[in-house]
């Protein structure tokens, strides 16, 4: 089935017009900002899905609802991106040309890996979502879909306490505790 998703969200609003420090300004740019609170953060996404021209499609709309997004197409090339922590959260196909989606979910979790992943994921049984959501992942969305309910989900995913900042922040020797405060 072939998607074509909106590709701007209705009243999305424009992120050109905030303060920024030099050094951000010149490093990032202001559509792979989002607020958060009173400060202004790149948000990455890691798209995991093994169609081309899907994968692209997921890019453009989600990089204008403001996200920074890689995409991969591989299991194997899924696990070497996850290896380390600079994504926000992971949207996960099942169906990859190396391996199951599930297994990549499996390992996170093994290694108590928290990031936020929703499995995008053609399988629509109730028993596929049940075993994908036990499995660990954080939301399930069933291909087709509506692409302001993918971001929606990906929004909800990044409010949870303890997700998008973590439990704690440290600098040196000072700690911030995000969910006691």
């Amino acid at each position: 089935t072939k998607l074509t998703p909106p590709f701007r969200r209705a009243g999305a609003d424009s992120l050109g017009h905030f303060q920024r420090s030099t050094t951000i300004k010149t490093l990032v740019e202001p559509s792979s900002q989002r607020q958060c609170g009173l400060l202004w953060t790149i948000v990455r996404l890691l798209v995991v899905e093994d169609n081309e021209e899907l994968g692209a499609l997921l890019a453009k709309g989600l990089k204008d609802s403001n996200f920074d997004v890689d995409v991969l197409t591989t299991a194997a090339d899924a696990r070497v991106a996850l290896e380390t922590p600079r994504y926000a959260a992971l949207i996960l196909d099942l169906g990859l040309p190396d391996g199951d989606g599930a297994s990549i979910l499996r390992e996170l979790r093994q290694r108590q890996d928290s990031i936020p992943v929703l499995i995008l994921t053609a399988r629509s049984g109730v028993a596929d979502r049940i075993r994908g959501l036990r499995s660990g992942a954080d939301d399930y969305l069933v291909k087709p879909f509506a692409f302001d309910e993918l971001v929606a989900r990906i929004e909800a995913l990044l409010r949870r306490p303890g997700q998008f900042l973590g439990r704690s922040l440290r600098v040196a020797n000072l700690m911030f505790d995000t969910e006691g405060r």
